[in-house]
């Protein structure tokens, strides 16, 4: 009888813990540092505070690593233990096939007076292995994190001080560290799953480790939280000024802890699963599968998740627009607040807050923005997505150059356009892992782009059923060309100065391509090397639209193409020409 007992799951565990055990050990010199340098002018309650919550977590981190290292030495001993019975059971069998044809010679004859002695002989010389089994072996693991405290003075009367620039060091510098450990916690949970459902064999202990570490990972999320609410509190009061720990009491406990990636809140277990409870993480749903978890919740259940964790529902692909919207006005209340930003920012922010504008993926630490133009209704006959070219980031949607084009479409047919102004994550640049003329990179943001076409607009019951365009601009038309090559379908593509597609790229039979420039555009240069295939060497596919650009440099006529109506009328009104035609 075998054995359930997969060694290969059994040594990836154990791997995986000393792996995880040494990163967790790996930090301790960065957050150590991190923390001296944060409490460098820091005095007062909330001081002390700070120092026993950076003790606390070096304490549980350490635990932490030792309970992991252990784990990995007793999975040692499992897998020498598994390996004494398998050859047990393998030896046990060979023996019995060798005692069977033994007696079956024995047996052949019942005539031969020899055949017992002979039967006797070999048997003796041949010992019967071992019976008994070898014991399973248990394994646990067993790990509690300390719940910080993260307020604090004693009657609230004294005061506190702090340099907000360390502080926000120290969030900068711990953000990161838990980032690495939520992939550490996620390879260790997959590991754990594996072994647990391939080595029933293995008696299961005392094993909460991987309950503590979401515990660990919580509590250093409030710590961020916690010290870059301190940072903002005393950058508002301005440079030097103490606060009264009252103050500082009252409003943390206003603070909500739950915005930003929270993915623990009660309501999403259900979806993502909860490793404190049976079952654990569940694997990373499709975008239907959210879809259809959010319609099984009750509207009182929506607003809930909506108000607890925006940051979650408004950029989590399934949801539909109309919520991701809601959600999406809700952070950018936080964003605006956010001290040290420019006031073209903090007016942006604003104007998604009150709903002048919609973002349907909202996301600045990630560079994550698509921003909606248009409103959503039974009237709206077309779907625009713009793709920007090199050097687009959040900047652009906040001097509100990039969305001149998208916007001038959308307010000229009438509410029939609803365009979406897509820069989901860091965009090209011209040099460096990013740069425009990789096509990893192009291809592996077309693929996302591909992503959000399917996912975002495909899925919505108003518009994913009507035409769906698309206008690039420069390095946004390379990308581009990487969505259709991950599948994305257009009925116009409109490329306004493109610069190149993809190598392996083939026009979809089922789209119109149209090519607008001014002539003289500084992109034509690449017109000339064969590396690159520009839509404005295929006019056989890319019909061309090549407008005078009255005499202007070869830069101005690559930047003026994706202007509004002001300084490129001519181009824009060929573009919705484009739009508004029958395929």
């Amino acid at each position: 009888m075998s054995i359930e007992y997969d060694d290969g799951a059994a040594a990836t565990l154990s791997a995986v813990s000393t792996n995880v055990a040494d990163a967790l050990r790996a930090q301790a010199s960065g957050r150590s540092q991190a923390a001296s340098e944060a409490a460098t002018d820091f005095s007062g309650a909330y001081a002390k505070l700070f120092t026993q919550v950076c003790f606390a977590e070096s304490q549980d981190r350490g635990r932490l690593a030792g309970v992991l290292y252990g784990l990995s030495d007793q999975l040692a001993e499992v897998r020498q233990k598994a390996k004494e019975e398998v050859d047990r059971q393998a030896l046990l069998s060979a023996w019995e096939d060798r005692e069977a044809l033994r007696v079956a010679e024995r047996d052949a004859d019942l005539t031969d007076p020899l055949a017992e002695t002979t039967y006797r002989a070999a048997a003796a010389n041949d010992s019967k292995p071992s019976e008994i089994p070898i014991a399973a072996p248990a394994i646990s693991a067993a790990f509690e994190v300390q719940e910080r405290k993260h307020t604090g003075g004693k009657d609230g009367s004294g005061k506190t001080s702090a340099d907000p620039a360390r502080l926000r060091h120290f969030v900068s510098q711990s953000r990161g560290f838990n980032n690495a450990l939520e992939g550490q916690l996620t390879s260790l949970q997959n590991a754990w799953v594996s072994f647990t459902s391939t080595c029933s064999w293995v008696l299961i202990g005392n094993s909460t480790f991987l309950t503590g570490f979401t515990g660990l990972l919580r509590e250093n999320q409030s710590d961020v939280v916690w010290v870059e609410h301190c940072a903002q509190r005393f950058e508002a009061a301005g440079s030097g000024k103490s606060l009264t720990d009252t103050e500082l009491t009252r409003s943390l406990k206003k603070l909500d802890k739950k915005l930003g990636t929270n993915r623990t809140h009660p309501l999403l277990d259900s979806l993502f699963g909860n490793i404190l409870k049976p079952g654990g993480l569940k694997p990373t749903p499709t975008a239907q599968e959210v879809l259809s978890w959010w319609e099984g919740l009750s509207e009182v259940e929506r607003e809930q998740l909506i108000s607890e964790a925006p940051l979650v529902i408004g950029n989590l692909d399934g949801i539909p627009i109309k919520s991701r919207v809601e959600a999406n006005a809700l952070t950018a209340e936080y964003f605006a607040q956010v001290p040290g930003i420019s006031d073209l920012e903090k007016t942006y922010w604003e104007s998604v807050a009150n709903g002048t504008r919609s973002l349907v993926t909202s996301d600045p630490e990630n560079s994550r923005i698509v921003e909606m133009i248009g409103v959503i209704t039974p009237s709206t006959k077309r779907t625009l997505t713009y793709v920007p070219g090199t050097s687009a980031g959040m900047r652009s949607f906040f001097d509100r150059s990039i969305q001149e084009v998208a916007n001038h479409m959308a307010t000229q047919t009438m509410g029939e356009t609803v365009a979406f102004v897509y820069k989901d994550g860091p965009w090209a640049t011209w040099v460096g892992d990013r740069r425009n003329s990789s096509p990893d990179f192009t291809l592996a943001r077309g693929e996302e782009l591909a992503k959000f076409q399917r996912d975002v607009i495909g899925l919505d019951t108003t518009i994913g059923g009507i035409p769906k365009n698309a206008i690039a601009h420069s390095a946004g038309m390379t990308i581009l060309s990487g969505a259709e090559l991950s599948g994305a379908e257009f009925d116009h593509v409109i490329s306004i100065a493109g610069s190149y597609v993809l190598k392996d790229w083939k026009p979809n039979e089922v789209t119109n391509y149209d090519h607008v420039q001014y002539d003289q555009d500084a992109i034509n240069a690449l017109d000339d090397r064969t590396q690159f295939d520009t839509p404005h060497t295929r006019p056989e596919i890319f019909t061309p639209h090549i407008f005078d650009g009255g005499g202007q440099t070869p830069a101005d006529a690559h930047s003026r193409i994706a202007q509004g109506p002001q300084t490129n009328d001519g181009p824009l009104k060929k573009i919705l020409e484009i739009l508004e035609s029958p395929k």
